[in-house]
């Protein structure tokens, strides 16, 4: 990485004084860098200025995705780029965008990580337990295009294998002590911890990464939510969204490979122009100070968890069902609730224009939140990834 070839486009217009400037600001951005015409040197296409779109269009061809672009900001460098970026997506191809601010080494650095990241994925498989619950109309997914677009396999399971599993696993009695004395009825609580057995068995045969499961019919079928065991799977790094919910899964999952960190599935609640709540009756324990069992929120019956999240800076992304759209923000101090009309676990946070801003993004029900401040290392990873 040590090596990069700048390939520097600029408009006839721009006089000699004004390209020696921008060649100084190129190697004094990227001064730890040795300038290098070989084969092996990282490609960067310095944006010098506008009316070069024309010129990149010819060149591109020559090139392989991702695509790295510099610009300086001045004379419309970055309304070239902004163009350039578009052409880019329109052909489905991968960007990182460089633009002097951002420090090159870590950005170099995070591209070489996810330029590789496909083919990491290439050998993970998600899991899709019974199908999509009826009410996400606008969340359906295309496998072959999540197979297009990350080189992963989702798989469809049916619902009856869960079922037979759940009547044939015991619990795990290490997991029954732990959150024992969390409930009264301890029946309850063997049949959560049953869902929970059958749900690793399945990820041991299938060998998931990931999965999601139409989690109401649970309740329907055998009077018990998978609440308790989606907390467990993604406290031990098996990422779990309920509801069936694909793109939920896909965007968990990306947060999981990207930064290893959990996230939380909620439905956003309550929103006003800064704030929003989210809630859900099931969290990974490892994203909370302490929690509750209590009762599954809708129905009033078998397990969810309430847990008291970590206060402080979170990231709320999501993808909608084609990954064409992602609503990527970041909100502070959050704080927990305990109000009678929402699922169980409860977050208020703020942001600047949330409502406007998700109102707009076409992203559909559920957001996923990280915990920490990580808005520009997923613009980036997304970038190159989608």
């Amino acid at each position: 990485m040590d090596k990069i070839h700048l390939i520097s486009l600029g408009s006839t217009l721009l006089d000699e004084e004004i390209i020696v400037h921008k060649q100084k600001f190129a190697k004094n951005y990227l001064k730890d860098f040795i300038f290098s015409d070989e084969l092996d040197a990282l490609k960067i296409f310095f944006i010098m200025s506008g009316g070069v779109e024309g010129e990149f269009a010819k060149l591109y061809q020559n090139y392989s995705s991702p695509f790295i672009l510099l610009i300086d900001q001045k004379d419309n460098s970055l309304a070239s780029a902004l163009e350039i970026i578009s052409f880019l997506k329109d052909r489905h191809l991968n960007y990182l965008l460089l633009d002097g601010e951002i420090d090159p080494h870590i950005a170099l650095t995070q591209y070489l990580y996810f330029k590789d990241l496909k083919t990491q994925m290439g050998d993970d498989i998600l899991g899709v337990i019974g199908e999509p619950s009826n009410w996400l109309i606008a969340s359906k997914c295309d496998y072959q295009l999540i197979k297009n677009k990350f080189n992963l396999t989702v798989i469809d399971i049916p619902y009856e294998e869960l079922i037979n599993h759940i009547d044939a696993q015991n619990y795990d009695e290490e997991l029954f002590k732990r959150f024992a004395l969390f409930i009264k009825d301890q029946n309850e609580l063997i049949q959560a911890l049953k869902v929970h057995q059958a749900l690793l068995k399945i990820c041991e045969k299938y060998h998931l990464k990931g999965l999601t499961i139409r989690c109401f019919d649970l309740l329907k079928l055998k009077n018990v939510t998978s609440c308790l065991s989606l907390g467990l799977l993604n406290e031990k790094g098996i990422v779990a969204s309920c509801e069936g919910d694909v793109p939920s899964m896909v965007t968990m999952y990306l947060i999981k490979k990207i930064l290893n960190l959990p996230s939380f599935q909620a439905n956003p609640s309550l929103i006003s122009q800064n704030k929003i709540i989210l809630a859900h009756c099931s969290v990974p324990f490892n994203m909370c100070s302490s929690y509750q069992l209590l009762t599954h929120f809708e129905s009033n019956k078998s397990l969810a968890i309430k847990g008291e999240m970590y206060i402080g800076t979170y990231t709320i992304v999501k993808f909608n069902h084609d990954f064409s759209k992602l609503f990527i923000k970041e909100v502070y101090q959050g704080h927990n609730l305990n109000l009678p009309h929402l699922c169980r676990t409860q977050i208020a946070l703020e942001g600047d224009n949330l409502k406007l801003d998700l109102l707009n993004s076409g992203v559909a029900n559920h957001m996923i939140l990280v915990k920490g401040h990580y808005l520009k290392e997923l613009m980036i990873a997304f970038n190159l990834l989608t």
